[in-house]
């Protein structure tokens, strides 16, 4: 298969029910463009850091609610949204996987385009 057809492709339209709901084509458009791509590592490294940050704000919005449900005393509540936010943490320490199989090369190559940046500047450690 072509890889510029099929990454146009991926690109979607959007007007689907489920891709509006989804916000696919905005979704899919937060990562580089095929030809924009430093190797083939720096897509992978990309959706696991944006994945990331997408579970960083669940847990955050879900402790604000766990919050709100032990002021309310509602322990059993509480009890499940301990559950998503240890699910989710563990799905976090899971796909870290993916970057333990990247090259230093590639990986270094990433790394001078990342400049600065860290980690440490996710707006979910800076909430914290």
């Amino acid at each position: 298969m072509n890889r510029k057809l099929f990454y146009s492709q991926m690109s979607g339209e959007g007007t689907l029910d489920y891709e509006l709901y989804l916000n696919t084509k905005t979704l899919l458009g937060c990562q580089s463009k095929f030809e924009d791509l430093c190797n083939a590592d720096e897509l992978q490294f990309q959706i696991v850091h944006q994945v990331e940050e997408l579970w960083m704000k669940l847990i955050a919005y879900t402790l604000l609610d766990i919050d709100d449900y032990l002021q309310q005393e509602n322990t059993n509540r509480v009890l499940t949204l301990f559950r998503r936010v240890h699910t989710a943490q563990r799905l976090m320490i899971d796909q870290i996987a993916l970057l333990e199989i990247m090259s230093p090369k590639e990986y270094q190559a990433i790394r001078e385009r990342l400049g600065n940046g860290s980690g440490q500047e996710s707006p979910a450690s800076a909430s914290s």
